[in-house]
């Protein structure tokens, strides 16, 4: 039986759109509000199984602040068994570690991607510590490449990986290899236009991938000069590029 969701988000049209990209799947959109109190009578009257709370969404119309602070503090507290799932845009990204600090396990940025919907009500759904924190640099961070190996076994060859997510402070790939949460990595990262970025990652994250092989949350310990400085200006641009494309690929 699908699992039902609502949606909370002061845009009606970004609530039209989560809904679409859930056909099909486990979960079943059940309606949408657009601001906190009114979430919070829904989540009474309907039951759902999951929310969805925009980072944007204001206490009420005629009170715009942050409404989701108030409303996503009490369903942790007098509903625990509604999970909580946020939404952010690139302007409220920032707000993103203090809903998990807060007790939200899982988040989904803007503009939404399906299997990345999925993603977070599957991780809600296993009931797993809360995600790791990475900027998603859009659909292009999975058109960069990666070479990995674990740090120590210089020996071996690298190994490839593809690019799920990625910031200034983390990267999250995928790959065939297991590796162990808590491993250190040697890492090469290709940027287009740029040199390569190199150094050392701990892996926080090691979860099966839904299309076979493993997807790794990696936070960064140990960047080459001016690495992190590259990467934050890669991210940036992407973020706020409408398109990108990377030469030659």
């Amino acid at each position: 039986m699908p699992r039902s969701v609502l949606v909370a988000d002061p845009r009606p049209v970004a609530s039209v759109a989560f809904g679409t990209l859930l056909r099909g799947s486990d979960y079943t959109f059940v309606g949408s509000v657009a601001h906190g109190r009114a979430l919070l009578d829904a989540v009474h009257r309907l039951g759902p199984w999951a929310v969805t709370v925009d980072l944007g969404l204001p206490d009420h119309p005629s009170t715009p602040g942050v409404g989701w602070v108030n409303a996503a503090r009490v369903l942790i507290e007098t509903a625990p068994a509604v999970r909580v799932v946020v939404t952010c845009s690139v302007e409220t990204r920032n707000l993103v570690p203090a809903s998990l600090a807060a007790g939200v396990k899982a988040y989904i940025e803007k503009p939404y991607l399906r299997d990345e919907i999925l993603r977070a009500f599957d991780h809600v759904s296993a009931d797993r510590p809360a995600m790791p924190f990475f900027l998603r640099a859009r659909r292009i961070a999975r058109r960069l490449g990666v070479r990995w190996l674990k740090d120590g076994d210089a020996a071996a060859a690298r190994r490839p990986g593809t690019v799920l997510n990625l910031s200034e402070t983390g990267v999250c790939l995928r790959t065939a290899d297991e590796v162990r949460a808590r491993d250190v990595l040697q890492m090469e990262l290709d940027l287009p236009g740029a040199a390569p970025v190199r150094g050392r990652g701990q892996v926080v994250r090691q979860v099966p991938s839904p299309e076979g092989g493993w997807d790794l949350g990696i936070a960064f310990v140990d960047l080459d000069p001016g690495a992190r400085d590259r990467l934050r200006q890669f991210v940036e641009r992407v973020l706020h590029a409408e398109q990108y494309s990377v030469p030659g690929r």
